[in-house]
């Protein structure tokens, strides 16, 4: 009691409510349909791929056999999509880096981890753009905000690769806030066979459910969520 008035326990949950809403969320996403690569103007559509890196996918205390699962398809895309914009933005610290502090030493700039895995970096050519970063959040970087104002003629944003939950949610959610601050109408795009998380157990990061309620928030924040992509 408070002042007279009762109170529920903060995190004391009603589980049969959340799993129904668990079910919920899961039959709209499974519903959304393919987005055929065909339908978007070459010249106004960016991909971003973010942090599709060997300190992610390959070796390295962070790395995750689910992100490097997706390299296959992310290639695939980038393979059929030559002439369509290429934005690479990826974790490159400092040793020092601050982000150290909340998660374990990874992607030192210099380091193997801090490089794009070898089978998306044959996609590099003269007209792509590469973006270090040096926080979960690519939207902090001035590189990109500085892209973004260079290149008003891109209408859609189609963002893929690793964590679902954070640098993905984190780049999805600020750009489209970014573009309502200025009330620009873009599309921000999440295909969602392109984006995964790490897994550990249920009771740290259990990736199902990560991906789930990153994908939910998203959605209701106006992001453009497709199961995958035709072309």
């Amino acid at each position: 009691m408070s002042n007279g008035v009762e109170t529920k326990e903060i995190w004391k949950i009603d589980s049969e409510r959340v799993l129904k809403t668990i079910e919920a969320i899961e039959l709209e996403l499974g519903a959304a349909k393919d987005l055929c690569l065909d339908t978007l103007e070459e010249e106004g559509t960016a991909i971003l791929i973010i942090d599709m890196i060997k300190g992610f996918a390959k070796e390295g205390c962070l790395s995750s056999n689910r992100v490097n699962g997706l390299i296959p398809r992310i290639s695939e895309l980038l393979s059929s999509s030559k002439k369509i914009n290429k934005v690479f933005l990826y974790d490159s610290h400092p040793q020092d880096a601050i982000e150290f502090q909340s998660y374990p030493v990874h992607a030192v700039c210099g380091t193997e981890e801090s490089q794009i895995v070898d089978e998306l970096s044959q996609y590099i050519d003269k007209n792509s753009v590469i973006i270090h970063k040096n926080s979960t959040n690519a939207m902090m970087t001035q590189e990109l905000r500085d892209y973004l104002t260079k290149h008003l003629e891109i209408d859609n944003y189609i963002i893929i690769g690793d964590c679902t939950d954070i640098c993905i949610l984190q780049c999805a959610l600020g750009l489209k806030s970014y573009f309502n601050e200025l009330n620009i109408s873009k599309k921000v795009i999440v295909p969602y066979r392109y984006v995964d998380t790490y897994d550990l157990d249920v009771n740290h990061h259990e990736a199902e459910l990560m991906n789930l309620f990153a994908l939910y928030n998203m959605k209701i924040n106006g992001i453009e969520l497709y199961k995958g992509i035709t072309f």
